[in-house]
């Protein structure tokens, strides 16, 4: 069963979408569904909120496995906007 859902959503988001549905050949409204739906599978974070700053705590207080994290986490921050485009 389908439901109608209203979004407002920024122009430039709105405007990438509406190239990838272009590109793809598919309405606009079916690449958005694409793009929810593999947010859905794909979205590990979803309890973290991306306008805030989290501390990497590690019990040992060590630096060098602070930087490993907040590496880790920058690499995967940046492969899901490369995945995004």
């Amino acid at each position: 069963m389908n439901r109608t859902v209203t979004l407002d959503l920024p122009a430039e988001l709105l405007d990438q979408a509406d190239q990838v549905a272009q590109q793809s050949g598919r309405t606009l409204e079916a690449a958005l569904a694409a793009w929810i739906a593999r947010g859905v599978v794909e979205d590990t974070t979803a309890t973290f909120s991306t306008e805030r700053e989290y501390y990497i705590y590690t019990p040992q207080a060590d630096a060098e496995a602070s930087n490993v994290l907040r590496q880790a986490l920058e690499d995967y921050r940046a492969s899901q906007q490369q995945s995004q485009q």
